[in-house]
Protein backbone atom coordinates (compact mmCIF):
# COMPACT_ATOMS: atom_id res chain seq x y z
CA UNK A 1 0.00 0.00 0.00
CA UNK A 2 1.19 3.67 -0.91
CA UNK A 3 0.84 6.85 0.93
CA UNK A 4 -2.64 7.89 0.39
CA UNK A 5 -3.94 11.49 -1.20
CA UNK A 6 -7.34 11.05 1.06
CA UNK A 7 -9.39 11.34 -2.21
CA UNK A 8 -12.25 8.88 -2.06
CA UNK A 9 -13.09 6.64 -4.98
CA UNK A 10 -16.77 6.18 -4.57
CA UNK A 11 -18.35 2.69 -6.11
CA UNK A 12 -21.27 1.35 -5.31
CA UNK A 13 -19.68 -0.76 -2.16
CA UNK A 14 -18.81 2.64 -0.57
CA UNK A 15 -22.68 4.03 -1.04
CA UNK A 16 -23.67 0.96 0.59
CA UNK A 17 -20.65 1.64 3.54
CA UNK A 18 -21.59 5.11 4.31
CA UNK A 19 -25.52 4.11 4.30
CA UNK A 20 -24.77 1.35 7.06
CA UNK A 21 -21.28 2.65 8.41
CA UNK A 22 -21.61 6.65 7.72
CA UNK A 23 -18.29 6.80 6.25
CA UNK A 24 -16.26 4.93 4.36
CA UNK A 25 -13.44 2.55 5.79
CA UNK A 26 -11.31 3.05 2.92
CA UNK A 27 -11.05 6.68 3.81
CA UNK A 28 -10.18 5.46 7.46
CA UNK A 29 -7.55 3.20 6.58
CA UNK A 30 -6.30 5.88 4.18
CA UNK A 31 -6.27 8.37 7.31
CA UNK A 32 -4.94 5.71 9.26
CA UNK A 33 -1.94 4.66 6.99
CA UNK A 34 -1.04 8.63 6.41
CA UNK A 35 -1.07 9.21 10.39
CA UNK A 36 1.25 6.28 11.14
CA UNK A 37 3.57 7.50 7.95
CA UNK A 38 3.76 10.93 8.83
CA UNK A 39 4.70 10.21 12.80
CA UNK A 40 7.44 7.72 10.93
CA UNK A 41 8.63 9.87 8.67
CA UNK A 42 8.85 12.82 12.05
CA UNK A 43 10.63 10.27 14.21
CA UNK A 44 13.19 9.29 11.61
CA UNK A 45 14.20 13.15 11.17
CA UNK A 46 14.71 13.33 14.43
CA UNK A 47 16.66 10.35 14.77
CA UNK A 48 19.14 11.51 11.94
CA UNK A 49 18.93 15.07 13.22
CA UNK A 50 20.41 13.65 16.87
CA UNK A 51 22.64 11.43 15.08
CA UNK A 52 24.30 13.84 13.15
CA UNK A 53 24.58 16.06 15.66
CA UNK A 54 25.85 13.25 18.40
CA UNK A 55 28.39 11.73 15.63
CA UNK A 56 29.24 14.71 13.49
CA UNK A 57 32.61 13.75 13.48
CA UNK A 58 32.41 10.15 12.93
CA UNK A 59 29.63 10.10 10.03
CA UNK A 60 29.05 12.53 7.59
CA UNK A 61 25.90 14.37 6.16
CA UNK A 62 25.85 12.48 2.84
CA UNK A 63 26.14 8.78 4.74
CA UNK A 64 23.59 9.74 6.82
CA UNK A 65 21.30 10.59 3.82
CA UNK A 66 22.05 7.71 2.00
CA UNK A 67 21.06 5.31 5.08
CA UNK A 68 18.44 7.48 5.39
CA UNK A 69 16.94 6.85 2.61
CA UNK A 70 17.42 2.57 3.15
CA UNK A 71 16.10 2.59 6.19
CA UNK A 72 12.76 5.09 4.81
CA UNK A 73 12.35 2.31 2.38
CA UNK A 74 12.70 -0.62 4.86
CA UNK A 75 10.41 1.35 6.98
CA UNK A 76 7.71 1.66 4.44
CA UNK A 77 7.82 -1.55 3.59
CA UNK A 78 7.58 -3.59 6.56
CA UNK A 79 4.14 -0.59 7.61
CA UNK A 80 2.75 -1.47 3.98
CA UNK A 81 2.99 -5.41 4.90
CA UNK A 82 1.80 -4.79 7.78
CA UNK A 83 -1.12 -2.28 7.22
CA UNK A 84 -1.96 -5.01 4.54
CA UNK A 85 -2.97 -7.19 6.67
CA UNK A 86 -4.80 -5.33 8.95
CA UNK A 87 -6.65 -4.17 6.49
CA UNK A 88 -7.94 -6.94 4.97
CA UNK A 89 -8.87 -8.36 8.55
CA UNK A 90 -11.04 -5.27 9.27
CA UNK A 91 -12.65 -5.26 5.75
CA UNK A 92 -13.44 -8.79 6.53
CA UNK A 93 -14.57 -9.11 10.27
CA UNK A 94 -15.03 -5.26 11.24
CA UNK A 95 -16.57 -3.65 7.86
CA UNK A 96 -18.13 -5.99 6.73
CA UNK A 97 -21.35 -5.19 5.42
CA UNK A 98 -24.59 -7.56 5.82
CA UNK A 99 -25.92 -8.93 2.70
CA UNK A 100 -29.44 -7.70 3.54
CA UNK A 101 -28.59 -4.17 3.53
CA UNK A 102 -30.04 -2.30 0.52
CA UNK A 103 -29.79 1.32 -0.87
CA UNK A 104 -33.46 3.27 -0.71
CA UNK A 105 -33.00 3.87 -4.55
CA UNK A 106 -32.39 0.31 -5.09
CA UNK A 107 -35.41 -1.14 -3.03
CA UNK A 108 -37.77 -0.93 -5.92
CA UNK A 109 -35.53 -3.72 -7.75
CA UNK A 110 -36.03 -5.82 -4.72
CA UNK A 111 -39.64 -5.63 -4.17
CA UNK A 112 -41.15 -4.98 -7.18
CA UNK A 113 -38.51 -6.45 -10.30
CA UNK A 114 -39.29 -5.21 -13.56
CA UNK A 115 -41.10 -8.71 -15.37
CA UNK A 116 -39.71 -9.60 -18.77
CA UNK A 117 -42.99 -8.16 -20.64
CA UNK A 118 -42.25 -5.08 -18.56
CA UNK A 119 -38.46 -4.70 -19.60
CA UNK A 120 -39.78 -5.48 -22.90
CA UNK A 121 -42.55 -2.64 -23.06
CA UNK A 122 -39.95 -0.43 -21.54
CA UNK A 123 -37.44 -0.91 -24.30
CA UNK A 124 -40.09 -0.47 -26.89
CA UNK A 125 -41.01 2.82 -25.08
CA UNK A 126 -37.69 3.68 -25.50
CA UNK A 127 -37.33 3.16 -29.09
CA UNK A 128 -40.05 5.11 -29.84
CA UNK A 129 -39.12 8.26 -27.95
CA UNK A 130 -35.95 7.95 -29.49
CA UNK A 131 -37.87 7.32 -33.14
CA UNK A 132 -39.72 10.46 -32.36
CA UNK A 133 -36.74 12.89 -31.12
CA UNK A 134 -35.04 10.95 -35.13
CA UNK A 135 -38.05 12.50 -36.53
CA UNK A 136 -38.06 15.67 -34.87
CA UNK A 137 -34.30 16.58 -35.66
CA UNK A 138 -34.51 15.55 -38.84
CA UNK A 139 -37.97 17.88 -39.33
CA UNK A 140 -36.02 20.87 -37.63
CA UNK A 141 -33.24 20.65 -40.47
CA UNK A 142 -35.84 20.64 -43.12
CA UNK A 143 -37.47 23.31 -41.48
CA UNK A 144 -34.40 25.07 -41.43
CA UNK A 145 -33.59 24.57 -44.75
CA UNK A 146 -37.04 25.69 -46.04
CA UNK A 147 -35.99 28.77 -43.81
CA UNK A 148 -33.00 29.48 -46.29
CA UNK A 149 -34.77 28.72 -49.30
CA UNK A 150 -37.11 31.49 -48.03
CA UNK A 151 -35.08 33.94 -47.40
CA UNK A 152 -33.26 33.47 -50.83
CA UNK A 153 -36.64 33.71 -52.58
CA UNK A 154 -37.21 37.41 -50.52
CA UNK A 155 -34.07 38.64 -50.98
CA UNK A 156 -35.07 37.77 -55.22
CA UNK A 157 -38.38 39.56 -54.39
CA UNK A 158 -37.12 42.63 -53.37
CA UNK A 159 -34.59 42.41 -56.14
CA UNK A 160 -37.48 42.34 -58.67
CA UNK A 161 -39.13 44.74 -56.83
CA UNK A 162 -36.67 47.37 -56.50
CA UNK A 163 -35.78 47.19 -60.12
CA UNK A 164 -39.70 47.16 -60.83
CA UNK A 165 -39.92 50.50 -58.90
CA UNK A 166 -36.87 51.71 -60.98
CA UNK A 167 -38.29 51.17 -63.89
CA UNK A 168 -41.54 52.79 -62.87
CA UNK A 169 -39.50 55.80 -62.00
CA UNK A 170 -37.95 55.71 -65.49
CA UNK A 171 -41.31 55.33 -67.01
CA UNK A 172 -42.81 57.99 -64.98
CA UNK A 173 -39.79 60.55 -65.79
CA UNK A 174 -40.09 59.71 -69.20
CA UNK A 175 -43.90 59.87 -69.31
CA UNK A 176 -43.39 63.96 -67.40
CA UNK A 177 -40.68 64.67 -70.26
CA UNK A 178 -43.38 63.23 -72.81
CA UNK A 179 -46.15 65.27 -71.60
CA UNK A 180 -43.75 68.55 -71.07
CA UNK A 181 -42.84 67.98 -74.69
CA UNK A 182 -46.11 67.70 -76.09
CA UNK A 183 -47.34 70.92 -74.14
CA UNK A 184 -44.12 72.31 -75.82
CA UNK A 185 -45.22 71.37 -79.17
CA UNK A 186 -48.82 72.59 -79.12
CA UNK A 187 -47.22 76.12 -77.45
CA UNK A 188 -45.11 76.31 -80.40
CA UNK A 189 -47.46 75.21 -83.07
CA UNK A 190 -50.52 77.70 -81.53
CA UNK A 191 -47.66 80.33 -81.85
CA UNK A 192 -47.11 79.47 -85.69
CA UNK A 193 -50.74 79.53 -86.65
CA UNK A 194 -51.31 82.81 -84.79
CA UNK A 195 -48.42 84.23 -86.67
CA UNK A 196 -49.88 82.56 -90.18
CA UNK A 197 -53.34 83.72 -89.55
CA UNK A 198 -51.43 87.30 -88.80
CA UNK A 199 -49.46 87.20 -92.08
CA UNK A 200 -53.18 85.96 -94.10
CA UNK A 201 -54.73 89.49 -92.89
CA UNK A 202 -51.70 91.54 -93.76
Amino acid sequence: MEEQSGEDYWTIHDDYAVQYFGFVPQTLFNGMYNVIWEYTKEAMSTLNENVLFTFKEKISEEELHSNSLQQKKMAMDRLNAKFDKAECYMNNNVFQIPKHIVLPEDKINVDAPCTVDEMKQLDDELHKVLDNITAVKYANSQLQEQIKKIGHVQNDVDNVLFTLDKIHYDVSTQSQNLTNTTKNYHKVMNFLEKNQMTSDHS
